[in-house]
């Protein structure tokens, strides 16, 4: 599928480094865009991207598929617009050169090639339950920037973020009435039967504001009851008509999350019953409801996996989805991911990704999972201090009495155990103990997770793991990068399906820009010690006018 030559079939009278000068030449094979020429653009395989395309000759694309997404992430490490890339790569000749075109007599990108090829990709996810092709390419140029780097190492820290969507978060009534409106406007638009005069109350005066403009607080329920009785109304008239369109699907999911079944029919949820997953808005169905440190997000979680060494950091994989999906899921998934023989030695996290059961499995597959704290109200290592034995049952409780009697309860899992009720209550640890008085006895009950956490909490406390606490912190500002230099909160379009597409890109974007600083800074003499602060330049987000 590819159009360009290797670089000495590429040379011919019209390439554009014939009209450069020995001194220019000299500084655009010292410059990020010789390292971006024979690192990333012979790793990108376009053979992955073929099955976007028919197999006839006359379907071929007409701009290569390795300029394409060479010219994605130099667009996202510069953080431009498609139309900023295009004009870029006309005129700047270190793109030129990144993306080896110095010989092409017109530049192949057009106004239209990147979105294009964005539609074939989301197209192809749909028709494939989702299978994401970037992040195949991502994989893989991954693993080829970290050999080019020697930056392969067992430790890896772990941190989520939310992603905001770029639809506006509604009301209830606004929602409500949106899908009310988008209903009637498709049975217009289709020369459907005549309307009823409800219709008028939705579909005039269509660029009005928000609905609950100007309204009282309490109109705003009589106005919510009419508008669930005008959408259940409406649903049952035209469903032989409409069960099929994109407009009555969300009308229904509107009816199911914003009312419930009753005794009379059906009536509208209390707000505490509006579940996180409900539709937030018609233009992103995808979009979920979080709140997250005393803050309301709607949008989606991203999950970031980075590996660290002494010769870079790279990230080395990353997940996007509903932000209703929690941190302990994605720890799941990252341990689940991993065969039981891996190179990784090390997983350093917060408290949210971590559980008993998941430092269970880390510990199975030969991996340290070290979370800088713990969640689920763990005081101390006071559980850890029972000690167990033969039949998994307490021997000897932290004071060094023993009991009258213990068992282990295999079904709930927990360790139960009765003490002498007297020497239980002149006990110094009675305060702390999870024991219950009885007639009798002094109960003492616990889960195998507790000692489990009670067990890690021993481990917190050592200078190791408070190492392994501070090395975790810094995955923190990759968040911070992918806001402020790559734009990830403000992307123009919705949807999970394309979020995970532009994501992919701008997180091989930012590994891009991680190993070009390191191979530049690696490869270039005392004569170029200032490269790399110039690269930094280079790849930081600016208007075209101010590209370097």
């Amino acid at each position: 599928m590819s159009f360009i030559k290797n670089r000495a079939q590429q040379v011919s009278f019209d390439d554009s480094t014939n009209a450069l000068t020995e001194r220019e030449m000299k500084a655009l094979m010292g410059s990020w865009a010789e390292q971006f020429s024979n690192i990333v653009f012979p790793a990108i395989n376009e053979g992955r991207f073929s099955v976007l395309y028919s197999e006839k000759d006359a379907s071929r694309p007409n701009t290569p598929v390795n300029v394409i997404i060479g010219a994605l992430l130099l667009k996202e490490a510069f953080g431009l617009t498609d139309q900023e890339m295009v004009e870029g790569l006309m005129f700047n000749i270190q793109f030129q050169h990144a993306l080896r075109t110095t010989s092409f007599k017109e530049q192949p990108l057009s106004d239209r090639t990147l979105s294009r090829f964005r539609e074939r990709l989301y197209n192809y996810m749909l028709e494939n339950d989702g299978h994401d092709l970037i992040k195949e390419e991502f994989h893989s140029l991954t693993e080829a920037y970290g050999r080019a780097m020697g930056a392969q190492s067992g430790k890896k820290r772990v941190d989520s973020m939310m992603v905001s969507s770029s639809c506006r978060r509604m009301t209830r009534l606004s929602l409500m009435h949106l899908a009310i409106r988008a209903m009637f406007e498709r049975i217009i638009e289709s020369g459907g039967a005549e309307l009823p005069d409800i219709a008028c109350k939705y579909v005039k005066n269509q660029q009005s504001g928000d609905i609950c403009y100007r309204l009282g607080k309490d109109e705003i329920m009589p106005k919510m009851e009419e508008a669930l009785s005008d959408a259940l109304s409406l649903a049952s008239a035209i469903s032989s008509s409409y069960a099929g369109t994109d407009e009555y699907r969300r009308l229904m999911r509107m009816i199911e999350d914003q009312s419930k079944e009753s005794p009379g029919g059906r009536v509208l949820k209390e707000n505490s019953e509006i579940l996180p997953t409900s539709m937030q808005s018609l233009s992103d169905e995808d979009a979920t409801y979080r709140k997250k440190g005393g803050t309301g997000h709607v949008g989606y979680a991203l999950n970031l996996e980075e590996s660290c060494s002494e010769n870079g950091n790279l990230v080395t994989d990353y997940d996007l989805q509903p932000n209703t999906y929690t941190d302990i899921q994605f720890s799941k998934d990252t341990l689940n991911a991993l065969p039981d023989e891996n190179d990784t030695e090390l997983i350093a996290t917060d408290g949210a990704y971590a559980s008993a059961e998941l430092l269970e499995e880390a510990e199975r597959k030969g991996i340290t999972l070290a979370a800088s704290t713990l969640i689920g109200g763990v005081q101390d290592n006071f559980e850890a201090m029972f000690e167990i034995g033969d039949g998994n049952v307490i021997i000897r409780c932290p004071a060094g009495h023993e009991p009258i009697d213990s068992r282990y309860n295999e079904k709930s899992e927990k360790y139960m155990a009765h003490f002498d009720a007297g020497i239980c209550e002149g006990c110094p640890h009675c305060s702390r103990c999870p024991g219950m008085f009885q007639k009798k006895s002094a109960l003492i009950e616990f889960s195998y997770a507790a000692r489990v956490r009670a067990e890690y909490f021993e481990k917190m406390d050592t200078d190791e793991y408070r190492g392994y606490a501070n090395f975790r912190n810094g995955v923190e500002g990759l968040p911070s990068v992918l806001r402020r230099r790559y734009n990830i909160d403000h992307m123009p379009i919705r949807g999970l399906l394309k979020s995970r597409l532009w994501v992919g890109v701008k997180v091989i974007a930012m590994n891009t820009a991680s190993m070009l600083r390191k191979m530049l800074s690696v490869n270039s003499d005392k004569k170029s010690a200032g490269a790399q602060s110039a690269l930094s330049v280079c790849l930081e987000p600016r208007n075209a006018a101010q590209m370097c």
